[in-house]
């Protein structure tokens, strides 16, 4: 049972001046904000034991599984028979969890709270000058950021009969039983009973009179980030265009904080020992960019530009420790040493502009990427974070690392023309041109070196995040204050994260199933506007009709390990302004 909730406190302060020929604006600025993670209540029931020879064989699942559909896996289930020579086989089949006896094993609630403090002030100052006869602004300024994370997990957790006896908490699955079945709508090839949630929390109240909430080191972690920046740049306006070039620098400053959790010694005489960490980076970067911007003629122009950027990882991220959720089942991993993606590119672009607001665009870019980022998922595979007789060896791991390099390349078309200039040429009614079109397509093509080391050597991955195509169509009316607006996207698949890899035979081959992507996803929405004056508009809203699934699979897209959907959104309403 989880009770998620987030807070945002957020303030600025600033001011515009003109002082003679100088411009200048400041702006300080406090934000804060809680992530409330908490989990009132996690009940963990257990199948029973074999027993001696395989006497309580009956009361133990045997699982088959319908693959007919291969994106809609179905579970059966069916009892097992323990035969005379002491092998195990199938027997009837079952349809309802409850036909088997489960009796309560552990008992947990927990109490987390991510807390974010941020502090921003920043001065930037600009004038008009004459530089070589052009019309130019120059423009320069200073930025301080000051971010902390720090999060709190505080655990209560029963898990022996004693405690469950103490606490007078009843062990079967019953006792928080709600009556009726499974009331979704996938097929799932078997029934089962939901959990009352005020007869659950009852539980966790009587398990408070044998135990209390205990902070847990192993998720805790203290993380800070402090960036110093300054800029300067100059716009000079001349007669066939305009150049726009500058430079940033900044430099971080990272500080983590976290527990080693450790065991010294064996058997009875082993103990825990808890190890504070705290590790220290900084690094300068500079990106330094220039824009050219040719007018050809009064509606068609063209840009010419070399940029260079940079991605650092979120500063959570860097945290020096790994948490563990039993919940879930996953394990997430900090990394101080984690460098920022950084880019250097260059893209070129024609644009043709046509009255009242329309426009055609197309253009070339490739972008040069060193360190990328990565999000490796897969198996956990050790006992280091097995506490409390709780295994969490074969849970989910994930963390952020880098790789080598990489780069992205590709083109891109939009398009967005109203009929409202050519309805009298055609000799259509004035009301139709309100009618308008926008369409927009991207090709890619990217290629990322996933990190390496001598034993399993990097390959060649696409860029994370990347699809190889991307297009948008939008239809839409706009006029005598009415607007519709129906839009559709289209995303080719993308890589979401690198699964582990081994070497096995030899051949270095992907384990956990391989790479995980997000499957090819459509979306389509839709929206209605009316505007009865300046002040009042009626609006809807329509988000996600298609209701198509997000799907995410492993190594090829017949394997899929993640299917939702999320359902037809529609929101409604007046809005009024002043």
């Amino acid at each position: 049972m989880r009770k998620y909730k987030q807070s945002v406190f957020t303030n600025t302060l600033g001011g515009d001046h003109e002082l003679g020929d100088w411009k200048v604006a400041w702006r300080g600025n406090y934000t804060r904000s809680i992530d409330d993670r908490s989990q009132p209540a996690q009940l963990n029931y257990d199948s029973p034991s074999f027993g001696t020879n395989g006497a309580n064989a009956a009361n133990r699942l045997t699982v088959g599984y319908d693959l007919t559909d291969p994106q809609l896996a179905k579970v059966q289930l069916y009892r097992t028979i323990r035969n005379a020579d002491g092998s195990f086989s199938r027997g009837d089949r079952v349809t309802a969890i409850e036909d088997f006896p489960r009796t309560l094993s552990r008992l947990r609630s927990l109490k987390a709270q991510d807390v974010t403090e941020a502090y921003t002030a920043k001065l930037d100052i600009s004038r008009e000058a004459s530089v070589f006869g052009a019309s130019t602004i120059l423009a320069a300024g200073v930025r301080y950021d000051n971010r902390t994370k720090t999060s709190n997990e505080y655990l209560l957790d029963l898990s022996t009969p004693a405690q469950f006896a103490a606490a007078g908490i009843a062990t079967d699955y019953s006792a928080i039983a709600k009556p009726g079945g499974f009331q979704g709508e996938i097929p799932l090839g078997y029934t089962f009973q939901y959990f009352d949630r005020d007869k659950v929390l009852g539980l966790v109240d009587q398990a408070k009179a044998v135990g209390s909430y205990v902070r847990s080191d192993a998720n805790f972690y203290d993380v800070g980030e402090k960036v110093y920046s300054a800029y300067a740049m100059a716009t000079a306006t001349t007669g066939w265009g305009s150049i726009i070039g500058g430079a940033r620098v900044e430099h971080i400053r990272n500080d983590a904080g976290a527990f080693s959790i450790g065991t010294v010694g064996t058997g009875s005489a082993a103990t825990t020992v808890t190890t504070p960490i705290d590790v220290k980076s900084s690094q300068t970067l500079v990106y330094p960019s220039l824009h050219l911007n040719w007018d050809v003629d009064d509606r068609m122009k063209a840009r010419l530009s070399f940029n260079t950027g940079a991605a650092r990882p979120d500063y959570d991220q860097l945290r020096p420790n790994l948490s563990y959720n039993d919940a879930n089942a996953t394990i997430s991993g900090g990394n101080p040493d984690a460098k920022p993606e950084k880019a250097k590119g260059v893209d070129l672009y024609v644009e043709y502009y046509t009255m009242p607001r329309g426009f055609l665009s197309i253009g070339a870019y490739y972008k040069d990427v060193t360190d990328v980022l990565f999000d490796p998922t897969q198996t956990f595979g050790r006992t280091t974070l097995n506490t409390g007789g709780v295994d969490r060896s074969g849970y989910i791991y994930s963390t952020i690392v880098n790789g080598g390099s990489g780069y992205i390349m590709g083109i891109e078309g939009a398009i967005q023309q109203q009929l409202e200039p050519f309805t009298a040429d055609l000799g259509l009614p004035e009301w139709m041109g309100g009618f308008g079109v926008q369409l927009n397509a991207t090709i890619n093509k990217s290629r990322a070196e996933t990190p390496g080391t001598a034993a399993l050597p990097s390959r060649k991955v696409p860029l994370p995040g990347a699809s190889d195509a991307i297009y948008n169509l939008i239809a839409y009316y706009e006029k005598y204050g009415f607007s519709a607006r129906v839009s559709y996207q289209n995303r080719s698949a993308w890589l979401d994260a690198i699964g582990g890899t081994d070497t096995i035979g030899g051949v270095v081959r992907g384990i956990d199933g391989g790479d995980f992507y997000w499957a090819k996803d459509n979306e389509l929405d839709a929206s209605v506007r009316y505007a009865i004056n300046n002040n009042v508009e009626i609006y809807g809203d329509f988000a996600n009709l298609l209701n198509g699934p997000g799907r995410r699979y492993a190594g090829s897209s017949a394997y899929t390990i993640e299917h939702e959907t999320f359902g037809r959104r529609y929101t409604g309403g007046v809005r009024v302004t002043f």
